[in-house]
């Protein structure tokens, strides 16, 4: 069985540059091809998609996993269009595109294309900047004391290019920087899965005490209840006004 090591040096040694297409401001990487070459290597290697995650402004959010030699990776992608922009109220066909997109864009995180990541800046004008002074400090902040669950958070409470911005803003040792905040994302959304398992438990036995998760995390609560079933946000609710 290969380890992650052995994985990521075979898939990142894969020039995939014949097989990327230019839409808008943005690279994609044909997700056929992709997936066809992990299968020429790892033929064993599965995905599945989580559920389509939708946010109070229309927006929606997709999850994938790919599982190769029993390493998993999860990615996740908001809905857009070629603009890279939140598609409001979006159809089956942009989440279909969505999902594949974030499926190649898991594959670059076993090494397959990283680099069209790695390397992506986000064309801005050379004034402005799609982030706030508050929002660059908090960023820094959150990094650099390794708050994962927080980092995790802030990086849903922003605009997608005010995250991408701040992500290819470091000035030195890039690929350490970038490393650490997809290490502290990996590591906020399994901290997120456990707190959704919690509140979940305590609220289907009736107990008050879930609200405790929340503490510390007040300005996130939107986002934490777009991830919770509808039943127990009701059930959330009920209790809280017992």
């Amino acid at each position: 069985m290969a380890d992650l090591k052995t994985i990521w040096d075979d898939l990142h040694s894969i020039d995939v540059s014949k097989h990327t297409e230019k839409k808008g401001n943005l690279t994609y990487l044909s997700w056929a091809w992709a997936w066809g070459v992990l299968m020429e290597h790892y033929p064993e290697s599965t995905y599945s998609m989580g559920d389509v995650i939708f946010l109070d402004n229309g927006s929606a959010e997709v999850w994938v996993t790919v599982n190769i030699h029993d390493h998993k990776r999860t990615m996740w992608l908001p809905v857009i269009d070629y603009k890279n922009k939140a598609i409001i109220n979006p159809d089956s066909m942009a989440i279909n595109t969505a999902r594949m997109r974030c499926l190649t864009k898991c594959l670059a995180m076993f090494g397959l294309g990283h680099y069209i990541y790695a390397g992506e800046d986000l064309p801005t004008d050379a004034n402005t900047k799609p982030f706030t002074a508050d929002q660059e400090k908090k960023f820094h902040s959150l990094k650099d004391e390794e708050k994962s669950l927080d980092f995790f958070l802030f990086t849903k409470s922003i605009q997608e290019t005010a995250y991408e911005a701040l992500f290819n803003s470091f000035p030195k040792d890039k690929m350490k920087h970038k490393a650490k905040c997809n290490e502290l994302e990996k590591e906020g959304a399994a901290s997120l899965v456990d707190v959704i398992d919690r509140v979940t438990e305590m609220v289907n036995n009736d107990d008050p005490a879930f609200n405790e998760e929340f503490v510390g995390l007040e300005e996130y609560k939107k986002y934490i209840a777009s991830r919770l079933d509808k039943e127990i946000l009701t059930k959330m609710k009920s209790m809280n006004k017992g």
